[in-house]
């Protein structure tokens, strides 16, 4: 995904099974000069430059995790 300096995007996690009871993720950056990311997975571009970041949610209990570049 490529985002510009100061937009935006919120990611939406899939859960599978769709009825899964814990739906909590924590999400984080890799670099938070480059990329921000709230609790609720907005994440803003934060670089007015050439950079790459990766963003890491992680399920509550820490068990799966999935990733965005």
């Amino acid at each position: 995904m490529t985002l510009k300096y100061g937009s935006s995007i919120t990611l939406k996690p899939i859960f599978t099974p769709n009825n899964a009871t814990n739906k909590n993720v924590k999400y984080t950056s890799s670099d938070t000069s480059v990329l921000k990311v709230d609790n609720n997975g907005k994440v803003k571009a934060a670089a007015n430059k050439d950079a790459t970041a990766t963003i890491t949610a992680t399920t509550e209990d820490g068990s799966k995790t999935a990733q965005v570049k």
